[in-house]
């Protein structure tokens, strides 16, 4: 890693080749007593290897006693024999590593953004621990006063997997022996239900959406509510991403929030470039917006004497401006905000809708039509269905009992209205 290859050119090792890379413990037999003993091994660039150990005082009886003092040793061997880069806080170390990936360019701008937040939580937490010093009962406390705080256990799961990933990266460079994190478990998400709409408010939501002229921000509203797709799929749907001929919709880009602003990307995984049907409701919608946007373009195509071409005009995007912008995931869930708090819309909690409960209201819908898991996964863009198993967990739970429900009726008519039982009379010559 670039920044962290700097931080080694200012510390000076003996043997700048040598790496530690395995630190274990060993139960032996002295004469009066069983004893635990450390091993600390090092290999250098060329594959030789060196060990020292060290016999642990009386005392020190148990496996987890053994380990406890090897990490002390550890952390007392000899800077000059020992990784330079462990010796980084972890708050340096956290923040070199996302240098080197934005340097590198391996990782979305927007994921790059979201590792910057978590840092600045490492940094108020481990600003003063060095890395080869963390343990697993640093990152429990932490866990757990993060817990204390209020944070959710999405946005805290969110945290700890960074910082994994942090000290991954330092294990497979030899910078710790293990990883510290791997043994702490993110705190339990609940399984409530993802803030839909009910089905009233999202009729009462597409009667105002077919009423009103298709804005960028109406026009989005009614691709939510009809396809599920995220806020950043529908900021980046271009025309010729729209077959309105066929009626589906291909979920080809998005727009993500990067250091320097908005920028076009890949959908969210391989699994979110997709094709969505365009329900017959969505299409009257659609036509409005690309016609009307399709005039004005063509007038100042015109005016300014340029082409004029469908090639062209399919380059816009359909939330965007006639000059080729696309619209803002940012700008857009703040004009749905106001246009929700203006017509009352509320999610199934009683709280303002945002944007992104048209997703959730797309998906339990499906759901209580019967769609199964791996269907819905598909329309939704999830990566694995059991994802969209967890993430709709209640919903798919209240349709089986709905469907349980519906058996027990039918079974219990069934029972308590019986059919006459048909006569079957054999004819004796047919069986001579």
């Amino acid at each position: 890693m670039a920044n962290i290859s700097q931080a080694k050119a200012k510390t000076r090792r003996a043997n700048p080749n040598e790496r530690i890379t395995a630190a274990y413990v060993q139960q032996v037999k002295l004469k009066k007593r069983a004893a635990w003993r450390g091993i600390i091994k090092f290999t250098d660039d060329k594959g030789k290897s060196r060990q020292i150990t060290k016999l642990f005082p009386a005392g020190v009886d148990t496996k987890a006693q053994a380990f406890t003092e090897l990490v002390k040793w550890r952390a007392t061997v000899d800077d000059e024999t020992t990784a330079p880069d462990a010796s980084l806080t972890v708050a340096e170390y956290a923040k070199a590593f996302i240098d080197d990936l934005e340097l590198g360019g391996t990782v979305e701008p927007s994921t790059i953004k979201g590792y910057r937040s978590s840092q600045k939580h490492i940094e108020s937490e481990f600003a003063g621990i060095r890395l080869r010093d963390l343990t697993t009962k640093h990152v429990t406390q932490w866990r757990n006063k993060m817990i204390r705080s209020g944070l959710s256990p999405v946005t805290i799961t969110k945290h700890l997997r960074f910082l994994r990933a942090v000290c991954a990266h330092a294990v497979k460079v030899h910078d710790l022996v293990w990883n510290p994190v791997d043994a702490v478990k993110p705190p339990k998400r609940s399984q409530t239900e993802p803030a839909a709409l009910d089905v009233d408010t999202v009729r009462v939501l597409v009667k105002k959406l077919e009423e009103s002229e298709p804005t960028p921000l109406i026009v989005s509203a009614a691709i939510g509510v009809f396809t599920g797709m995220r806020e950043g799929e529908i900021c980046g749907l271009r025309w010729s991403d729209v077959d309105l001929e066929n009626r589906t919709i291909t979920v080809a880009n998005a727009i993500g929030a990067g250091k320097g602003g908005d920028y076009i990307k890949t959908p969210k995984n391989e699994s979110s470039r997709r094709t969505v049907p365009i329900p017959p409701q969505l299409v009257p919608m659609l036509e409005r917006r690309r016609a009307i946007q399709h005039a004005d373009w063509l007038d100042v195509r015109m005016r300014l004497e340029l082409p004029k071409t469908n090639d062209e005009f399919n380059k816009l995007f359909v939330a965007g401006t006639i000059d080729g912008r696309h619209a803002s995931p940012a700008v857009l869930s703040r004009a749905w905000k106001e246009f929700a708090d203006q017509n009352g819309i509320t999610d199934t909690k009683g709280n303002r809708a945002v944007f992104h409960s048209l997703r959730h209201s797309y998906a339990s819908l499906l759901i209580a039509q019967g769609f199964e898991d791996v269907t819905v996964a598909k329309l939704m863009g999830h990566a694995k269905a059991s994802m969209t198993k967890d993430v709709y967990a209640a919903a798919f739970e209240a349709r089986k009992k709905a469907a349980a429900k519906s058996v027990g009726e039918a079974i219990g008519t069934a029972i308590a209205e019986p059919k006459p039982a048909e006569v079957i009379v054999l004819d004796r010559a047919s069986n001579e």
